[in-house]
């Protein structure tokens, strides 16, 4: 059997760097892997910029033939849902195309619905201080990201070395709005990180109950980077979907 190829998106300010573990645990399975670094992060690009970038890969490996399953966390959520539109393997087989997305998975991510953006879910609350904004973009506190994303890290793993990887993120790109709920037509397996400090359980649990066609979720008692953290887990999901 030919397994599915496994594209991760990362969510604000992240690169992909994080996922790594991850990857090399699906490759002792036998799984191929592709990253995609979204423009947003370390630059001044729209959400809808970030979606072009992830449907190129998904795209040209869905016209390989490939059954492909998309992984995102956090804001990743939001245009790797847009990216998914006339990609999944359903839409693609009545149209007499190959390959396509068979599952999407959501690792306390923004799953939200059509007319949502980042910045609706926050309502009306001001930037936080631990974000400065300026130029077109914003910047997380480097003490604030250790806390809020990195809290549960191993003794192995120095958050303060992840939290100084972290780049500016685009402002523009909270603002962008989704316009296709790939999860729809397309089967989502949603990871929910109890002890997450970034998106709250209760927050996630929301995100759950948007989702407009069949969704199935898994409880991890993890912050918001768990494929750090717990990487088995994150594993342990993207299984469930090739299963599903």
């Amino acid at each position: 059997m030919t397994l599915p190829t496994i594209v991760f998106v990362p969510g604000a300010w992240h690169t992909c760097d994080y996922y790594k573990q991850v990857i090399s645990i699906l490759a002792e399975k036998g799984f191929p892997a592709k990253t995609v670094d979204l423009p947003s992060v370390g630059g001044i690009s729209s959400m809808t910029d970030d979606a072009i970038a992830i449907q190129k890969v998904t795209s040209k490996l869905a016209n390989d033939g490939q059954q492909i399953i998309l992984v995102m966390h956090s804001y990743g959520g939001i245009p790797g849902t847009e990216s998914a539109k006339g990609l999944s393997r359903e839409i693609r087989q009545a149209k007499g195309e190959p390959g396509g997305i068979i599952a999407l998975v959501y690792v306390s991510a923004y799953l939200i619905k059509e007319g949502m953006s980042v910045l609706s879910v926050a309502g009306d609350a001001e930037w936080p201080p631990f974000l400065i904004k300026q130029d077109g973009i914003i910047l997380y506190d480097e003490s604030t990201a250790i806390e809020r994303f990195y809290h549960d890290f191993p003794k192995d793993e120095s958050p303060t070395a992840w939290a100084m990887k972290l780049k500016p993120q685009s402002a523009a790109s909270f603002s962008g709005a989704l316009s296709y709920a790939a999860h729809r037509d397309i089967p989502a397996i949603y990871l929910l990180c109890e002890q997450d400090r970034s998106l709250p359980i209760g927050l996630q649990e929301l995100f759950v109950s948007y989702a407009e066609g069949k969704i199935t979720t898994r409880v991890c008692k993890t912050g918001h980077s768990p494929m750090v953290t717990m990487p088995d887990e994150v594993v342990d999901a993207i299984l469930m979907a090739v299963e599903a």
